[in-house]
C-alpha cells in the first residue's frame, strides 16, 4: 500500500507568504506616508481640499477667478502648512512653513483640483470624515491601503517565481511610491495599472475568476480618478491582447457578466464626464474606445493579409501612416494650430519625462542622485537580459510600451493650449511605464537563474527606494545643501524622527527582499520519496 502523499502546493503557506508580503510592503508605504510632510507632494493641498468638499457634497466651490481656483468651506483641520515658501526651492527646508492654528471653525480653502473626476477625491474624502486623526493622515492611509491591495493582488496573480514577484517591486519606482503615499488621485490609477498589466499579460490568469475580477478592479481604479485614465486602460488592454494575439471580442466574452458591468459602467461614467468638460484635452477621453476598435481592425487585417514578409512590411508602413495622419489631424486643430518651435521643445523634454518616472520628488524639486537613476536602469537591463533567455518578444513588447509612452506624451502636450512645453510630467505616464518591468519579468528561465536575476533586480529596486527616501528626507529636513547626517534631518512637521523612519525603511527592505527571493520549494525530494516507496512495495509484492 502506497502512503497518501499530497503533491499539491501548500495553499496555506502561499497565503501566509502573501500576508507577509502585504505587511512588509505596507510598512514601506507607511514609512513614506510619515516621511512626507503634509502638503509636500505636488498639489496635495488642492487634492485634500477637494476631497473634503466632495465628501460634504460641495461639488462646486466659489469661483475665485484666478487660474481655475475654487474655494470650499471646510473644517480648519483640512488646512495644511503652506508649501509656497519651499516648493520649487530645493535648498529651503520645510520648517519655513508654519503649522496652521486650529480654532475649530470652518475656513475657506482654495483648490484647483475640480478639473478631476470626483471619484478619486470621493474615496479620499470619505476617509477624511473618520475621527481621531487629521484628514491628511486618514486620506493618505486610505489611498495607501487601496493601492497596496491592488499591488499585492497583482503580485499574487503574477506567479510564484521570484523574478515575477520582484518584477512588481521593480515597477514601484520612487515616483510611484511617493505618489501612493500622498493624497493624489493618480495613486489609484497607478495601482490599477499594475493590476491590469499583471493580469492581462498572462492568458491563463485573465481567464480565471480572480483574474477577471482583478481586471475589473484595476480598470475602475485606473479609469475613474483621472481624465486620462480611460485612455491608459484602453492602451494597456490593446497592447496586452496584441502580445498574446487575442481578440477584443474573445477577451470581453470571457470576462464574465459581473466584471463586464464594472468595466462598462466605469467607462461610460468617465466618457460622460469628459464630454461635459469644457477643456479640449479632457474631451479626448470620449475617443478612447477608438483604441480598441483600431486594434481589432488592425488584428483582422494582419491575420488576413500578412501572409509573407513583404506584405507584413507594407502593413506596418500603412499602419504607421494612418497613426501619423491621425496625430497630425489632432495637432493642426489644436488651439493656435501647428507650432514647430513648441514641438521641438516638447521632444527635447522626453529625457526629463523618463527620469521623472523614476523619481523627482517633493514638488518635483528633489532630483535623485545619479546612482539611483543608473541603478533603476540597470534593473530594467537585468530583466531585459532574462527575457532574452526565454521570450525575446517580451523585450519587443517593452520597447513598444516605451514608444507608446513617448508618443502619447508628445500628443497630450501638443494637443492642449499650453505653449510652455512643460505641461506634461513623467509621472503622468506611469500607468504605461509600470508595464515594462511587469512584462519583462514574465520570462520562464531555470530556477537558479530566475532566483539570481530576482536577487539582482530586488537589490537594485529596493536600493533605489532607500536612496530616494534618504534624498527626500534630507531635502525636507535641511535642504539639498544641508547636513549629510540623517539624525539632523528632523523638522516641525515630522510625526516621527526621519532617521528612525529611514532605519525602519531599510530593515523592511531587507526583509522584503528575503521573502521575495526565497527559493521555491523543490518537488524533487518528494518525487524521490514516491519512487523509493514504489520500489519497496514492488520488492515486498515480489
Amino acid at each position: 500500500m502506497l502512503p497518501s502523499i499530497d503533491l499539491a502546493p501548500d495553499a496555506g503557506a502561499n497565503r501566509r507568504q502573501h500576508v507577509v508580503l502585504a505587511a512588509l510592503l505596507g510598512g514601506l508605504v507607511l514609512c513614506w506616508i510619515l516621511l512626507t510632510p503634509p502638503g509636500a507632494a505636488p498639489d496635495e493641498p488642492s487634492h485634500l481640499s477637494r476631497a473634503g468638499a466632495v465628501a460634504r457634497w460641495q461639488l462646486d466651490g466659489e469661483d475665485l477667478g484666478a487660474g481655475g481656483l475654487e474655494a470650499y468651506l471646510l473644517p480648519d483641520t483640512y488646512r495644511l502648512p503652506e508649501p509656497g515658501c519651499y516648493a520649487f526651492q530645493p535648498t529651503v527646508p520645510v520648517e519655513c512653513a508654519a503649522t496652521p492654528e486650529r480654532t475649530g471653525d470652518d475656513t475657506s480653502l482654495a483648490s484647483r483640483a475640480d478639473e478631476y473626476p470626483l471619484w478619486g477625491h470621493l474615496a479620499y474624502g470619505i476617509a477624511t470624515r473618520l475621527p481621531g486623526l487629521d484628514p491628511i493622515w486618514w486620506a493618505r492611509l486610505a489611498g495607501g491601503a487601496a493601492a497596496l491591495a491592488l499591488v499585492v493582488a497583482a503580485m499574487r496573480v503574477a506567479g510564484d517565481t521570484p523574478l515575477r514577484r520582484v518584477g512588481i517591486i521593480a515597477a514601484l519606482t520612487p515616483m510611484v511610491v511617493a505618489t501612493i503615499a500622498a493624497v493624489n488621485p493618480s495613486t489609484f490609477g497607478i495601482a490599477g495599472a499594475i493590476a491590469l498589466w499583471a493580469v492581462l499579460l498572462d492568458p491563463s490568469v485573465r481567464l480565471a475568476g480572480t483574474g477577471r475580477w482583478l481586471t475589473a478592479a484595476g480598470w475602475a481604479a485606473l479609469a475613474l480618478p483621472r481624465r486620462d485614465g480611460l485612455i491608459w486602460a484602453m492602451l494597456i488592454v490593446a497592447i496586452a491582447l496584441a502580445a498574446s494575439d487575442c481578440s477584443v471580442a474573445s477577451w470581453w466574452r470571457r470576462l464574465g457578466l459581473g466584471p463586464q458591468i464594472v468595466v462598462a459602467a466605469t467607462s461610460i461614467a468617465t466618457i460622460v464626464w469628459g464630454l461635459g468638460n469644457d477643456r479640449r484635452v479632457t474631451q479626448l477621453v470620449a475617443l478612447s474606445p477608438v483604441i480598441l476598435v483600431a486594434y481589432g481592425v488592425a488584428r483582422w487585417v494582419w491575420r488576413r493579409h500578412a501572409v509573407d514578409p513583404a506584405r507584413r512590411a507594407a502593413l506596418v508602413v500603412a499602419g504607421s501612416v494612418v497613426a501619423a495622419a491621425g496625430s497630425v489631424a489632432v495637432l493642426v486643430t489644436r488651439p493656435g494650430g501647428w507650432d514647430a518651435e513648441l514641438a521641438g521643445r516638447v521632444v527635447d523634454e522626453t529625457g526629463r519625462h523618463l527620469v521623472e518616472s523614476v523619481g523627482v520628488l517633493g514638488w518635483l524639486d528633489t532630483e535623485l542622485p545619479l546612482l539611483a537613476v543608473l541603478l533603476a536602469i540597470a534593473t530594467i537591463g537585468v530583466l531585459a537580459a532574462a527575457s532574452l533567455l526565454d521570450r525575446p518578444h517580451l523585450l519587443t513588447l517593452a520597447v513598444v510600451v516605451i514608444a507608446v509612452t513617448i508618443s502619447t506624451s508628445w500628443l497630450f502636450e501638443l494637443a492642449q493650449g499650453n505653449t510652455s512645453g512643460r505641461y506634461w510630467q513623467g509621472r503622468y505616464s506611469l500607468p504605461l511605464l509600470v508595464g515594462v518591468p511587469v512584462a519583462l519579468s514574465r520570462a520562464t528561465i531555470g530556477r537558479s537563474v530566475d532566483r539570481t536575476a530576482a536577487i539582482a533586480v530586488g537589490v537594485g529596486s529596493l536600493a533605489v527606494l532607500n536612496i530616494a527616501a534618504s534624498a527626500a528626507a534630507r531635502r525636507w529636513g535641511v535642504g539639498v545643501d544641508g547636513s549629510l547626517l540623517p539624525w539632523e534631518w528632523d523638522h516641525p512637521h515630522a510625526p516621527l524622527e526621519p532617521f528612525v523612519l529611514l532605519l525602519a525603511h531599510a530593515a523592511l527592505s531587507v526583509a522584503l527582499l528575503a521573502v521575495l527571493t526565497r527559493p521555491e520549494r523543490s518537488r524533487e525530494p518528494l518525487d524521490a520519496l514516491v519512487v523509493d516507496e514504489v520500489r519497496r512495495s514492488s520488492r515486498a509484492a515480489g
